[in-house]
């Protein structure tokens, strides 16, 4: 996915280091002049186990980070893991269901970023979260590759590319390299 982020939240587009859209819907009676995106739900398919191995791999790297907005500032844990597949894609309830392990993720489309507090919040308890995104997979038979990436705000964005493969009965994440880093 190219760096981008569209925040329709206020009709505001800031195009730059930031990585993700998630799927933001606007906050409920946000003035919005600009329609809320159209989020489309990705049917289950036979991806979902690379998709899932590396949203894991996102989730113990960035998943347990603290934030804060200026230096002496009492950092805050992120509550809540807004899982998606690329701009305005929420995972299936089948793929999600993977996740019953983890209490902290909701599909992206719960989850907006906060222009003015310049942070992404769960809808609607508005706690502070993250984008975790997985898109491009692609599979060469026993090998794929797919991009995984965090968003959290304009200062805290990463995009990796996994090579994975599969070894006996199962797949394995075999390296991983920054594409980006804000």
């Amino acid at each position: 996915m190219a760096l981008r982020f569209l925040a329709a939240e206020r009709g505001v587009v800031l195009v730059g280091v930031l990585l993700l859209s998630g799927g933001c819907a606007p906050a409920r009676g946000a003035n919005t002049s600009l329609a809320a995106p159209v989020v489309r739900v990705a049917p289950p398919d036979a991806d979902d186990d690379l998709r899932e191995l590396v949203m894991r791999e996102l989730i113990v790297t960035f998943g347990a980070m603290e934030w804060s907005s200026s230096p002496g500032e009492t950092a805050v844990r992120v509550n809540v893991l807004c899982l998606g597949f690329g701009e305005n894609i929420d995972p299936s309830e089948a793929f999600m269901a993977r996740f019953h392990d983890e209490h902290r993720v909701v599909q992206a489309s719960r989850c907006r970023y906060d222009e003015d507090g310049g942070v992404v919040r769960a809808l609607p308890s508005e706690l502070p979260a993250m984008f975790l995104t997985v898109e491009d997979v692609h599979r060469d038979g026993a090998r794929a590759e797919a991009k995984g990436s965090y968003f959290h705000d304009g200062k805290a964005a990463k995009e990796d590319r996994f090579v994975l493969e599969r070894r006996a009965d199962r797949w394995v994440v075999t390296s991983r390299t920054m594409i980006s880093i804000s």
